[in-house]
């Protein structure tokens, strides 16, 4: 099977394969977007909804701070960016064919199944999921799939690429304060977060994202390494980094941290329990 294009390598984590043999899982067939997958598109700007579940208000976000620490371990030390883009700004983007979709290439999905182990039917949250291509996926190998993107715009077509049960889209602003039921505490075994975090609130998302984890969950961030602050390229206002101190910060407080290189970016594996080796 491929992943979107790049061969699946994961010949131990998976429990629901046989060693050393190929995984098949038939593709999905895709159908049409439900009306409730419609009506989060035509959704109010300050209001959001989940597929399936009922609109929760959002209030307008306000300005984040140049700098400031954040309660608990995991944000000490760590400053906050100023400049916003709002959902009308990524729409606009992804409209145009901008190249902001977080493809993955196959060594990033070698790198994610040698750290990554779920089990089957496990519970998995994709912030900023952009066209939902690691989305589908994680529902491909078996997985409860829960899409967040703040671009009604891009889950507009990633809808239209098909819609499941298990395959969940949503419009939801993470740095709005209000929490949806469908980020309740301890509801997910893994919070993906790619080339996104850079435009956060990080050190409220890296608070919020222990809170959402199971016990033994884990935190997967992928995101641009710049050797110093502000080194983003003006013409390419959608890649966003951090800095390598930024980096090492968003490891302070977890019980268990993974790293690896990916050219310019690197990839962060984080939880609060250690895995068993056995």
């Amino acid at each position: 099977m491929t992943f979107e294009g790049h061969i699946d390598r994961a010949p131990c984590l998976l429990p629901h394969r046989e060693r050393d043999k190929a995984l098949v899982i038939p593709e999905a067939t895709p159908r049409p977007p439900d009306p409730a997958g419609t009506n989060l598109i035509a959704t109010p700007a300050d209001e959001a909804r989940c597929a399936g579940s009922e609109p929760f208000r959002l209030p307008a976000p306000g300005t984040t701070t140049s700098e400031g620490a954040c309660d608990g371990p995991a944000g000490v030390g760590m400053k906050t960016i100023t400049r916003r883009l709002g959902p009308a700004q990524w729409d606009t983007w992804y409209r145009e064919g901008r190249a902001v979709d977080r493809s993955v290439t196959d060594a990033e999905a070698d790198r994610f199944l040698r750290h990554v182990s779920l089990s089957a039917g496990s519970s998995v949250l994709d912030v900023g999921c952009g066209l939902g291509s690691f989305s589908r996926q994680f529902f491909r190998w078996g997985h409860n799939v829960l899409e967040l993107e703040i671009s009604p715009a891009a889950v507009e077509i990633a809808q239209r690429r098909g819609t499941q049960e298990r395959l969940r889209y949503g419009v939801h602003d993470f740095d709005a304060s209000a929490v949806p039921t469908t980020l309740q505490s301890g509801s997910f075994d893994l919070n993906v977060c790619r080339n996104v975090l850079p435009f956060l609130d990080h050190q409220r998302f890296m608070v919020d994202a222990r809170r959402r984890l199971r016990p033994g969950g884990q935190l997967y961030v992928l995101v641009r390494v710049w050797s110093e602050r502000g080194g983003e390229p003006d013409d390419k206002p959608w890649q966003r980094g951090f800095t390598e101190e930024e980096v090492q910060d968003l490891q302070n407080g977890w019980a268990e941290q993974e790293r690896c290189w990916l050219g310019r970016h690197t990839a962060l594996f984080v939880s609060d329990e250690r895995r068993r080796t056995d």
